[in-house]
């Protein structure tokens, strides 16, 4: 064993020392610091210029879809492009086993365009890293020095400083642009895509990727680690004046970890099956993306550690501001003040991914200690809106609790919803109430205060002294109720009150959307106990209920054809039994109204279309139970049926049902589109449906989505691929609206053909009248040929509602991860997508 290990450090000190030398680019050696030492130990020499291969493919706004050519050994061919020496020049660079078309580069150019008139140079150097990744490591030398003879004759030929230059590199290609930087001082930039770690982690700045290399040099650590440890293709230390990790710079949301690979592995072997399936590598390449378009996102936190950040100890930005992550970090003016700042801040899961981060305090109000969770619903001002949890556990009148949240709300907060969710386990009748909460943004430390005191004692004045009677009928004059309007009853189900929770929300919602009496009918003390002698309860509240519309009639002639009844659950049949005993109600909604004792029974003993002049329902749980079992009317799905309705009301559009015999039916779009007389939308504009009362028990069928906003638009995808042979992958549709929302839809997977027509059933969840643009875009599989290009030749896509279509016909070939935009047809007109 000894023997072996002296016969080894022989082998390689005697492999040190070689050098190559080549007329343009110099010479090259496998001295150290190039090998042999810590982190470093393979020996090797790069390959020829000719081998690696190294081309410059330019675009400009003049060339957007097709390259030029240029070389610096045939200057003519720099004269006869459409390079300009009054621009800026970015080269972007690729890292080991990129394509031969690198799409990713050419349609980073394309995003640059929309902001700003650049050379951008796609740096392929295919023939150098297509190989082992030790070979490559090796290469990089090369095509730094390839670089930096483009450079000097632009420098030389044109007076055109290097100042200009950015170069922007991704894995090895991040320290091919810092051997580029140090053989060519006064390089304006280098930004490193998560720049590869494997033979570069730890090692002298000479080999890698650092400071020195460009006047100012900013790094995205996305999947940082230790190969062998963490199975990390990135470079975990420091190697710019700004380093930015987001969330941490480890782990990506969205993407799934990896398998820890046995330490035998050879590097060479690790490497090729990362750089196959490495999601967290390549979200340094999208984050960039993203941010040439989002000039005002990816704020990032100077920050010690990931921890820090996370605790809000760096939070918010300093009085000179905070770096932006990707394009836009030279803006930051104190980005060369030291070398090696740590940023750190949050991403979403997926497109688009930037957040903006805020500091939310919550101050409560409330009749006692309570149980349960504190959330906050911020709306913006281009309409996103979205839940936050601040805090969960046991909370105490009087006391503040905050939270730091990374929100997809850029710019102003418009409207802030406090909304409180007891813990099942609490079983007091305690209010709970946001008396003040303030929003910090983080980037400027705008602080906004929103005093919510009023909406406590809101409820406790609708609750308290907004208590009306039919049996007191002096209470009703005496109140808020008003015979000029409509009025809406709210009835729960079994286990639960009137008092507050969802009934009291619900009241309030409705009162945003039109003027009307909205009144929470509370049974609380019927509907507890066991579900039996709720089941027999529901027959008196029904009768209370008609009685009191009655006094209505008596008092006001009001008429039952102005009332809706809104029952969930038992309190569904509530408002069957009401509908029974007094004709002419308007309308009742049934949400997931109670299976048990009343699945299969007479029309009487049941809610039924012959309750009111209209019976809409929804059904969100429904099954078959052989007796009743008071565990299922607490969970998710049952719950649903008012979530779904709550959105109804802020959604006009949305929620279309259509109309099919079976949901088997509708998914394999039996019933697409909707019919001439069109379709009805689930919730509280159901009523506007104008065949609503054609017939009795019309069944609709529709999709939502997993979380809030539940409303989606369903879409019928017809896809015809171009390609020169079948190949694996998976080909998507991305979906945009005019608020810059994004979604991403997978169409097919497995063996795309270039003969086969696909046809997909979409539940989008982004609204066709506010769809901006929709793009082609396919990822290829593991083992898919590197050089695989494919495209969609025909794309048309019919939206369920109205017909309206998307198409696109053409034969462009893509490689992966690259976008095809599609164009917009209404009635035989298109029109280009911007």
């Amino acid at each position: 064993m000894f023997a072996v290990w002296i016969t080894t450090l022989f082998l390689l000190h005697a492999a040190r020392g070689r050098e190559v030398c080549y007329k343009r680019l110099g010479c090259f050696t496998d001295s150290p610091p190039w090998s042999g030492i810590p982190g470093r130990q393979l020996a090797g020499l790069p390959s020829s210029p000719e081998a690696v291969n190294t081309n410059f493919l330019l675009y400009t706004r003049n060339n957007i879809m097709i390259y030029q050519k240029i070389s610096a050994i045939n200057p003519s061919t720099i004269r006869a492009s459409n390079f300009r020496t009054h621009r800026k020049t970015r080269f972007i660079i690729h890292g080991h086993l990129a394509g031969l078309d690198l799409p990713w580069i050419s349609n980073i150019c394309r995003l640059m365009f929309h902001t700003e008139d650049v050379n951008c140079i796609l740096t392929d150097w295919t023939g150098g890293s297509s190989g082992l990744y030790t070979d490559a490591v090796n290469n990089v030398r090369i095509v730094g020095a390839e670089l930096v003879y483009l450079v000097n004759l632009l420098e030389k030929d044109y007076g055109y400083s290097p100042a200009n230059i950015h170069l922007i590199g991704h894995s090895l290609g991040a320290h091919a642009a810092g051997e580029a930087g140090r053989r060519k001082p006064g390089i304006g930039r280098i930004t490193g895509l998560d720049p590869a770690g494997p033979l570069f982690q730890y090692t002298p700045t000479m080999v890698r990727l650092d400071p020195s290399d460009a006047k100012f040099v900013d790094i995205i650590h996305t999947h940082a680690g230790h190969l062998f440890f963490d199975f990390a293709p990135g470079i975990l230390q420091t190697c710019g004046h700004l380093d930015f990790y987001p969330n941490g710079g480890k782990k990506m949301p969205g993407c799934k970890q990896l398998r820890v690979p046995p330490g035998t592995r050879d590097i060479n072997d690790l490497m090729k099956e990362y750089r196959s399936i490495g999601c967290g590598h390549k979200r340094s390449l999208r984050y960039y993306a993203e941010s040439i378009i989002t000039p005002n996102g990816f704020v990032g936190y100077q920050c010690e550690s990931y921890r820090d950040f996370v605790l809000g100890d760096c939070f918010p930005c300093p009085m000179e501001g905070c770096p932006l992550m990707g394009h836009y970090a030279d803006k930051f003016s104190h980005k060369t003040e030291k070398e090696e700042q740590k940023v750190y801040l949050n991403t979403g899961s997926s497109p688009p991914y930037a957040r903006w981060r805020k500091e939310i305090h919550v101050r409560v109000s409330a009749t006692e200690t309570m149980k349960g969770s504190i959330v906050v619903a911020l709306t913006g001002t281009n309409g996103i809106r979205k839940k936050y949890t601040i805090d969960k556990g046991t909370f105490k009148p009087g006391n503040t609790y905050l939270n730091y949240i990374d929100t997809e709300i850029s710019g102003n907060i418009s409207k802030v919803e406090f909304l409180w969710k007891k813990h099942l386990g609490h079983i007091h009748r305690g209010c709970m109430g946001a008396e003040e909460l303030t929003i910090m943004s983080g980037e400027n430390g705008n602080i906004t205060l929103f005093f919510l005191f009023f909406l406590f004692f809101l409820f406790f004045f609708f609750l308290s002294k907004q208590v009306i009677s039919a049996i007191n009928s002096s209470t009703i004059p005496n109140s808020h109720f008003s015979s000029k309007r409509k009025t809406s009853f709210i009835i729960h189900g079994f286990s639960s009150t009137g008092k507050k929770g969802w009934v009291v929300e619900m009241c309030l919602l409705l009162l945003e959307v039109e003027n009307i009496n909205c009144i929470a009918v509370d049974w609380e003390d019927g509907a507890k106990g066991t579900y039996v002698s709720a089941v027999n309860n529901i027959r008196v509240v029904g009768a209370e209920v008609a009685y009191f519309i009655k006094i209505l009639q008596k008092i006001y002639r009001y008429s039952p054809c102005k009332v809706h009844l809104i029952g969930h659950s038992l309190g569904a049949h509530t408002a069957g039994e009401a509908g029974r005993r007094i004709r002419c109600i308007r309308r009742i909604t049934g949400l997931d109204p109670a299976g048990p004792y009343f699945e299969g029974t007479p029309p009487e003993v049941r809610l039924d279309p012959s309750d009111a002049n209209f019976v809409d329902v929804i059904h969100s749980n429904a099954a078959h139970f052989p007796a009743a079992d008071a565990a299922i009317f607490g969970g998710c799905h049952h719950s649903r049926s008012h979530e779904y309705y709550f959105e109804s009301i802020l959604y006009p559009t949305g929620y279309l049902g259509y109309p099919c015999e079976t949901y088997e039916s509708f998914e394999s779009g039996d019933c697409f589109p909707c019919p001439r007389e069109g379709c009805p939308m689930m919730g509280h504009y159901a009523d506007r449906f104008p065949a609503k009362l054609k017939r009795v028990n019309q069944k609709y069928y529709l999709n939502t989505a997993a979380d809030p906003p539940f409303a989606t638009w369903r879409q019928k995808v017809f896809m015809k691929l171009s390609g020169v042979k079948k190949m694996r992958g998976d080909i998507n549709l991305v979906f945009h609206d005019t608020h810059g929302n994004t979604k991403e839809y997978e169409i097919a997977s497995g063996v795309l053909s270039q003969d086969e027509v696909y046809i997909k059933y979409l539940d989008v969840e982004i609204n066709p009248k506010k769809t901006k643009k929709i793009e082609f875009l396919w990822n290829k599989a593991v083992f898919t040929l590197l050089w695989a290009r494919l495209g969609a030749e025909i794309v048309n896509i019919i939206h369920g509602e109205d017909g309206r279509s998307w198409s696109q016909k053409n034969e462009v070939h893509l490689g992966t991860l690259n976008m095809q935009m599609l164009t917009l047809c209404t009635a035989g007109l298109c029109r280009a997508m911007d």
